[in-house]
């Protein structure tokens, strides 16, 4: 369903006489069966926000190998047509833009969606861009140091 935007709900609430949980379940609701919609509207919200990270992290992805392809692509044919050398140079710049680009683009999302946790103090967060571009790394897991406990260790990637 389609959720009103969050910047609204208390000011559309006050308007309607409602709170929020009301709003959300689109019904009124008696004291009795309160506690129980407020927890269902809860696991929605987290559960569709799962699954937006999720698919954001598959984008990334996508966006990742788009741009390598397409960088290769300007590259090899620059490499093997007949053309003038200025041409070359603009084929190649051209890439190595997309790539650079297309990169940066996925390292926001690396650090955006999503949490990192501590391996030490399980302390999950979104670290800096800086921390993730500058970090070793394997998939997505980054060797970061923790804001919390800090202390150096191999972060893992997690949604929840």
């Amino acid at each position: 369903g389609g959720f009103p935007d969050a910047s609204i709900i208390l000011p559309l609430c006050k308007e309607l006489d409602l709170n929020a949980n009301e709003l959300l379940s689109g019904k009124k609701i008696k004291d009795d069966e309160y506690k129980k919609l407020a927890e269902e509207n809860l696991i929605q919200l987290k559960s569709k926000d799962e699954y937006q990270t999720r698919f954001i992290l598959n984008l990334e992805w996508v966006i990742g190998a788009l741009s390598s392809i397409f960088f290769m692509t300007l590259v090899f044919i620059a490499s093997f047509v007949t053309m003038p050398a200025w041409a070359r140079i603009v084929l190649i710049l051209g890439g190595a833009a997309a790539f650079i680009i297309g990169v940066s683009c996925c390292l926001i999302i690396e650090k955006d969606a999503g949490f990192y946790e501590c391996p030490h103090c399980h302390h999950k967060y979104i670290p800096t861009y800086s921390q993730v571009l500058w970090s070793m790394h394997m998939g997505r897991t980054r060797h970061m140091k923790c804001p919390k406990c800090s202390k150096r260790g191999w972060n893992k990637k997690v949604i929840k």
